[in-house]
C-alpha cells in the first residue's frame, strides 16, 4: 500500500486565473510538497490496494478516482492514465521506473487543457492550453519553481503578458501587450511586489504614463502625457499615498487644477481653472476635510458661488449670482442641508421666492412674487410636504385657478408668465402622487406620466414643441426601467434603449 502526506497547503499567488488556470493553481500548491503532482494525479499516492493483473487498476481510497498502468517489480513503469470515478480521463504520462518522465497531458472534461514535462521525477515545464488548442500559459521550473520568462497568450496565438521569475517569485520586468501585438506597459518586480520603473505606452509606443514603484508602493514623481505628449498630470507618491504638489493641465498647456496633500491627507488651498486661464473653483482643505471659504466663478470672472464649509459640510451663509455678477440666491446651511431663511431674486433685484427650510426640507409659509415684486402665490409646507396653496394672481392682479390642493391633498397649477398652464399635478399627503402635466409656454404638452409617493413610476411621454413624440417608456423607483423608444421631430424612430441593461 502506497501512502503521501495529504496535508492540504496554500499558494500565495493572487493573480486572477481563468478556468483554464486550474492546473498551475493546483499544481503551485502541490509544489509545497516537493513532490511534482499535477492536477487529481496525487490520487496515486493513495492507494487502499492493489490487485494484481497484467496492467494494474489502482483506486484512492475513498474511490473518487483510479489509475491504469503497469507495476514492473512493484514500481510504475510506462504509461499511465488517471480517471475520475466517472471515467473521464485526468492525466496520461510515462513512469520510469516509479518517476514521472518526459511529457504528460491534462485533460478537463475530455479534451487537452495542459502539458508538463518531467526530468527525473521534476517538472521542468508548464503549458496551459485553450479550448481552440492555442497555448494560454507557458513557463519553465526549476526544483519545483517558476523560473525565467512566463509568458501567457491571447486566445488566437498573439503574446499577453511576460514576466519573469525567480525562485518562485516574480523578479525582473514585466510586460503586457494588446492583442494586436502593442507593447501597453512594463513595470520592474522584485520577490513579487512592483518595485522599479513603470511605463505605459500609447499605440505610437509614447510614453503616456511613468513613475516608480518600492516595494510594490507608488513613490515620487508621476507623469501622465496625452497623446501628443504634452503632461496633462504631474502627481507625487510618498509610500503609495499622495503627497506634496499635485497639477493637472489643459491641452493648450495652461493650468486646469493645482492641489496639495500631506501623506494622502488633502490640506491647503487648492484651485481649479478653466481653459483661458480664469479661476473657476478656489477651496480649503484642513486636515482632510474641506473648510473656510468656497469660491466659484464663472469663465467671464464673475462670481457664481460663495459659501462656507466646516468640516467637509456647507455651513453658514451661501451666496449665488447670475452670469452677470448679480445676486439671485442666497441661504444659510447648516451641517450640510439648507437650514432657516432662503430669499431668491430675479435679476432685476425683486424677491422671487422667500421662505424657510428645516434640515433641507421646506418647512412653513413660503411667498412667491413675480419680478414686478406682487405676490404670486403663498404656499404652506410642512418638513418638505406642500400643505396648502393659495390663490394664483397674475402680475396684473387678476386670479386664476391654482387648483384643489388642501392638507396635502389635490392638485396644483403652476402658470408661465403670460398665464398660460406650466405644470397641472397632483398630490397626496403632501408629495406627488397621481397623473402630472407638464406643457410649453406655447401651450403644447412636454411630458406626462405619473407619480407614486414622490417617484416616477409607469409610463411618461415626452414631446417636441410640434406636439410629436420624442420620447416613450416606463419608470420604476424613479428610475428609466425596461425598453424606451427614442423619435425625432418627425416621427421617425431613432433609438430603442434598454435601461435596465444600462443600469446594470
Amino acid at each position: 500500500m502506497a501512502r503521501t502526506n495529504s496535508t492540504k497547503t496554500t499558494t500565495n499567488d493572487n493573480t486572477p486565473m481563468s478556468d483554464s488556470l486550474v492546473f498551475l493553481q493546483i499544481y503551485q500548491r502541490q509544489l509545497q510538497f516537493k513532490t511534482p503532482v499535477f492536477f487529481l494525479s496525487f490520487f496515486i499516492f493513495l492507494f487502499s490496494g492493489i490487485c494484481v493483473f497484467s496492467q494494474q487498476k489502482l483506486y484512492t481510497r475513498d474511490s473518487s478516482a483510479y489509475a491504469i498502468g503497469d507495476l514492473v517489480d512493484g514500481k510504475k513503469s510506462g504509461t499511465w492514465q488517471f480517471y475520475t470515478d466517472s471515467d473521464v480521463l485526468l492525466e496520461s504520462g510515462k513512469f520510469v521506473n516509479d518517476v514521472r518522465q518526459g511529457e504528460w497531458k491534462l485533460f478537463s472534461g475530455g479534451r487537452l487543457a495542459g502539458e508538463v514535462y518531467y526530468e527525473d521525477g521534476k517538472p521542468v515545464y508548464y503549458k496551459e492550453l485553450y479550448m481552440n488548442g492555442q497555448t494560454s500559459l507557458e513557463g519553465k521550473l526549476v526544483d519545483g519553481e517558476k523560473s525565467g520568462p512566463w509568458t501567457t497568450y491571447y486566445p488566437m496565438g498573439s503574446t499577453k503578458e511576460v514576466i519573469q521569475y525567480a525562485d518562485g517569485k516574480k523578479n525582473g520586468l514585466y510586460r503586457y501587450f494588446e492583442p494586436d501585438g502593442m507593447l501597453s506597459l512594463e513595470v520592474m518586480y522584485k520577490n513579487d511586489s512592483t518595485d522599479g520603473v513603470f511605463n505605459r505606452y500609447n499605440y505610437n509606443r509614447d510614453v503616456i504614463e511613468k513613475g516608480e514603484f518600492e516595494n510594490g508602493a507608488k513613490v515620487g514623481p508621476w507623469l501622465a502625457y496625452d497623446d501628443f505628449g504634452q503632461v496633462y498630470m504631474e502627481s507625487y507618491f510618498k509610500n503609495d499615498k499622495p503627497d506634496s504638489v499635485w497639477r493637472e493641465f489643459h491641452s493648450n498647456s495652461r493650468l486646469s487644477s493645482i492641489s496639495y496633500y500631506d501623506n494622502g491627507i488633502p490640506v491647503g488651498i487648492w484651485e481649479t481653472y478653466y481653459r483661458n486661464g480664469q479661476l473657476d473653483e478656489r477651496k480649503y482643505f484642513k486636515d482632510g476635510w474641506q473648510d473656510s471659504l468656497y469660491y466659484k466663478f464663472y469663465d467671464n470672472g464673475k462670481q457664481e458661488i460663495l459659501g462656507h464649509f466646516e468640516n467637509g459640510l456647507r455651513s453658514g451663509l451661501w451666496q449665488f449670482y447670475s452670469p452677470n455678477g448679480i445676486l439671485i440666491e442666497e441661504g444659510t446651511y447648516k451641517d450640510g442641508e439648507e437650514d432657516g431663511k432662503w430669499f431668491s431674486y430675479y435679476e432685476n433685484g425683486e424677491i422671487k421666492s422667500i421662505g424657510a427650510f428645516n434640515d433641507g426640507l421646506e418647512n412653513g409659509l413660503w411667498g412667491l412674487f413675480h419680478s414686478n415684486g406682487k405676490l404670486m402665490q403663498e404656499e404652506e409646507w410642512d418638513n418638505g410636504k406642500l400643505m396648502n396653496i393659495s390663490p394664483y394672481v397674475t402680475m396684473n392682479g387678476d386670479t386664476l385657478q391654482a387648483g384643489s390642493l388642501k392638507n396635502g391633498v389635490g392638485n396644483k397649477i403652476n402658470y408661465y408668465p403670460n398665464n398660460s398652464a406650466e405644470i397641472i399635478c397632483e398630490f397626496r399627503n403632501g408629495i406627488p402622487h397621481g397623473k402630472w402635466l407638464y406643457y410649453y409656454e406655447n401651450g403644447t404638452k412636454a411630458e406626462e406620466g405619473s407619480f407614486i409617493n414622490g417617484l416616477r413610476e409607469g409610463v411618461w411621454t415626452y414631446y417636441y414643441e410640434n406636439g410629436s413624440i420624442e420620447s416613450q417608456g416606463q419608470y420604476k423607483n424613479g428610475e428609466k426601467s425596461g425598453e424606451w423608444q427614442y423619435f425625432d421631430r418627425r416621427g421617425n424612430l431613432l433609438d430603442k434603449v434598454d435601461h435596465d441593461k444600462v443600469n446594470n
